[in-house]
């Protein structure tokens, strides 16, 4: 039997420097980790152009680290794939822990160019140069024959007097050209450490001997300035352990809106969620997944153009850097994990959430963001060997849900200030802005001067206007009445599943007449959801025996969720003049909150719903639904803004209160939000607290 052996090709080399390295811009990033890694405490990168002043020939990295010896140069530095740094993940001299662990950055040179020359000298030892050529990789056919030329200088060339690292590049490979490249190189290089917190010990300086080349660049600290939502968190374990958000308007609009900050979260809020309903609450926490503590920070910028006439001076410098650089981006002690948060890299998904919810959502360009972990305690995410980013595993995925669970509860507050400032600044504006668009439009065309426009075109704009505006409102009515019937039919099958599900689950068990109970129920709903899904015509309707008919569908809900049901409408004869179908389908979507914040926010023993009818509310009569849970985490006026959730991971459609809101409105009717010693409850509402988020449909009593 022969004993064989591989062969490795020369080529292998070659392929493990273009394949292994995405771009150049990754390749130089792995020369500064491992400046870094040596204890560097700066890194200079020179960019060398010829006569054509755009064009680099070459290019020089030199560090002020610790350097090499003859010894470590034969036994590490060219020996592809050595595990020294794996071996050695304990703290440095300088105490850091190495950022490169697959012991193939050094091929990243390759990368880069041809030509190789490096000069290197540790600590008593006699500097060390090093030439490669790797020309000749392509004329030889065994990779012993590859020529490395190594030597000591018995008098050093460059460090004379200190140690550090000198690699010279000529030869360069692809496209050097390009001053924009070549900025968005520069840029990157100086995404190395975090921008957010001064890093003292290691700086990265990137120059060139045309001084054109990186001028009018602007830098992080000025843009920041710029910023109009601050944010910063830290997580610990399964909560949110630190929570500050600042609104800071620009000097130009801060005579006319408010500053606001916010430092606390309630109980709920605090917890990091992977998914939350009514019956589950999945909670990461990161101490599972040996991560450790992870330190966010988050600028965000206004672009509305509403604010165009108060753009401050500079606007236009941030919204070009924000095009190259805006995302977020991850670091560990303080140094970039590559590539998040590159053009194209949209790893928490923020932008396909923008494109997939219409409105209340940031996105990448107008965004700067750091996520920090600690090297020491986040070693269960691993980075690929490619350089791209983690690997995707369990830690990594509880990573990323965590800081998407943070970013929901930093962009509803964001929210807050948004609506804030378009109701100051588009206030002629009224609430139905399309229809306010509509009306701007035919104001503009009946002002528009007969000079500049015919009688017979001027016409035409105004029978078409006026059509789009009629056309408009049917369309309005048909998508509120099938969007209600939308959100009744999603409550409605919620039941009918869990109801079918029991009832089996009893005969399994031989439980007949729990079977029987389940059945009934299941029937009941069957038989008011078809009711339910029929139009009917507005009359004086006992407003007690609505919620009664409303009560049918959800009362099995109440029962598995043990809520209690406190009742102060049952006895009420006070009328409300509306749809009767339509009006049930409105209350559905209001219990339905009430039951989800309810289990949410207390145990089982504490869970409770308060239904009265009243006339308290100067004008109407009203159904007033309050719970045990928690208070309305977002400002009255957002309460009804579409597509915007207060629920933890934007859980909701954003699009309940808002419907119930213009369906009221349609039948003549409000929706309010009453303060609690607005109504008066009875003792047992009292006493369980089920008077917290009081929501109120009130009917006009003529």
């Amino acid at each position: 039997m022969a004993h064989l052996q591989f062969s490795i090709s020369p080529r292998i080399l070659k392929h493990l420097g273009n394949d292994l390295i995405k771009d150049e811009s990754i390749a130089l990033f792995e020369l500064v980790k491992n400046s870094y890694d040596a204890c560097a405490t700066k890194c200079e990168m020179f960019f060398k152009t010829n006569q054509h002043a755009n064009i680099v020939n070459e290019l020089t990295i030199k560090d002020n680290g610790l350097g090499m010896s003859l010894s470590v140069i034969e036994n590490v530095w060219l020996t592809i794939g050595t595990d020294n740094k794996a071996k050695n993940i304990k703290e440095n001299d300088c105490g850091r822990l190495p950022l490169g662990e697959k012991g193939i950055g050094r091929l990243s040179v390759h990368k880069l160019g041809n030509i190789i020359e490096m000069y290197t000298r540790s600590e008593n030892h006699k500097e060390v140069h090093v030439y490669i050529d790797w020309n000749q990789i392509d004329s030889i056919d065994s990779i012993d024959e590859f020529i490395i030329r190594v030597e000591e200088n018995d008098v050093p060339v460059v460090f004379k007097n200190d140690t550090g690292t000198y690699i010279k590049v000529q030869q360069l490979k692809g496209n050097w050209d390009s001053r924009g490249k070549l900025r968005d190189i520069y840029r990157t290089l100086l995404t190395f450490s975090t921008p957010f917190d001064s890093n003292e010990s290691f700086t990265v300086d990137v120059s060139s001997n045309n001084p054109k080349l990186f001028d009018d660049l602007p830098k992080v600290e000025d843009i920041l300035q710029m910023a109009m939502y601050k944010c910063e968190a830290t997580i610990s374990g399964s909560i949110i352990s630190k929570f500050n958000y600042e609104f800071a308007p620009w000097s130009t609009i801060n005579d006319k809106i408010d500053g606001r900050n916010k430092d606390t979260l309630d109980d709920i809020d605090k917890n990091i969620y992977r998914k939350i309903d009514t019956r589950t609450q999945e909670i990461i926490d990161l101490d599972e997944y040996q991560i450790g503590k992870i330190k966010f920070k988050l600028y965000v910028f206004e672009k509305n153009t509403l604010l165009k006439n108060f753009y401050p001076f500079g606007i236009q410098s941030v919204n070009e850097y924000l095009k190259h650089n805006g995302g977020m981006r991850v670091f560990r002690d303080g140094i970039r994990v590559f590539n998040y948060g590159e053009q194209g890299n949209d790893w928490l998904g923020i932008d396909a959430k923008r494109v997939g919810r219409v409105g209340g959502n940031i996105s990448n360009n107008i965004i700067l963001g750091a996520v920090n972990l600690d090297r020491k305690t986040s070693r269960s995410l691993e980075e690929k060997t490619n350089r791209e980013g983690f690997i995707e595993n369990e830690a990594y995925e509880a990573f990323e849900k965590a800081i998407e669970y943070v970013l929901s509860v930093f962009v509803r507050e964001i929210n807050v200030d948004k609506q804030r400032m378009k109701i100051i600044f588009n206030s002629e504006k009224k609430s139905e802005p399309v229809v306010s668009d509509l009306n701007d439009l035919e104001d503009y065309i009946r002002v528009a001067d007969d000079k500049d426009i015919a009688k017979e075109t001027k016409t035409q704009l105004l029978n078409y206007v006026g059509r789009i505006k009629n056309s408009y409102d049917n369309i309005k009515d048909l998508l509120i009445k099938q969007a209600g019937l939308g959100l009744s039919l999603g409550v409605i099958v919620h039941e009918t599943e869990k109801l079918i599900a029991r009832s089996i689950k009893a005969i399994r068990e031989k439980n007949y007449d729990d079977s029987l109970y389940y059945v009934q129920m299941l029937n009941k709903i069957v038989e008011r959801s078809s009711y339910i899904l029929k139009k009917s015509d507005i009359k004086n309707i006992e407003l007690g025996k609505l919620v009664e008919k409303a009560l049918d569908t959800v009362r099995f809900r109440f029962k598995d969720h043990k809520i209690k049901l406190i009742d102060e409408f049952s006895k009420s004869v006070l009328l409300g003049k509306l749809p009767e179908t339509q009006t049930i389908s409105m209350l559905l979507n209001l219990l339905d909150n009430a039951i989800f914040w309810t289990c949410i926010s207390k145990e089982q023993d504490n869970r409770s719903i308060t239904i009265k009818v009243t006339d308290e509310i100067d004008g109407y009569h009203s159904i007033v639904i309050a719970d045990s849970g928690n208070e309305f985490n977002l400002p009255e006026e957002m309460l009804t803004t579409p597509f915007v959730s207060g629920k933890p991971l934007n859980a909701g459609t954003g699009l309940g209160l808002y419907l119930v809101d213009l369906f009221m409105k349609e039948i003549g009717g409000q929706l309010k939000f009453p303060e609690k010693g607005d109504i008066e409850f009875g003792n047992e509402a009292v006493g369980r607290d089920s008077i917290h988020a009081l929501v109120a449909l009130c009917f006009k009593k003529n």
